[in-house]
């Protein structure tokens, strides 16, 4: 009887321990699980932030794309007309870098000369 007692101690103890392991695992698969949990809605939340960002992103590309586009097939700023120049501006644009060689003609445009002749004569 003494055997009997001493085997069912025994196996006693044995469930005892394997129920505290059972127990310790159940505890730390609790852990795991609720931090895979949080973990997972932490990823979620971070997963919708990232995908608003990214449609933003597009949005912005495409207005980006848009305005490019439309740029690009515009016609380019024509240049700036110039004034039209008057009769006296162009006879003067034509004229003034001939004097050297009109003054090297004699009695053309020789007043100046003309003026020194006549004060030498005089």
């Amino acid at each position: 009887m003494q055997k009997q007692e001493e085997l069912y101690a025994e196996q006693q103890r044995r469930f005892e321990e394997e129920s505290r392991q059972h127990q310790s695992q159940v505890q730390d698969l609790r852990r795991q699980a609720e931090e895979a949990q949080r973990n997972y809605e932490k990823l979620s939340r971070d997963h919708e932030a990232t995908q608003e960002r990214i449609r933003a992103a597009e949005a912005a590309n495409q207005q980006l794309q848009s305005a490019y586009q439309e740029l690009r097939n515009r016609e380019p700023p024509a240049p700036p007309r110039q004034k039209k120049k008057s009769f006296l501006q162009k006879v003067v644009e034509i004229a003034v870098p001939l004097l050297p060689v009109v003054n090297m003609i004699p009695g053309v445009f020789s007043m100046g000369n003309e003026i020194k002749d006549h004060e030498a004569s005089s």
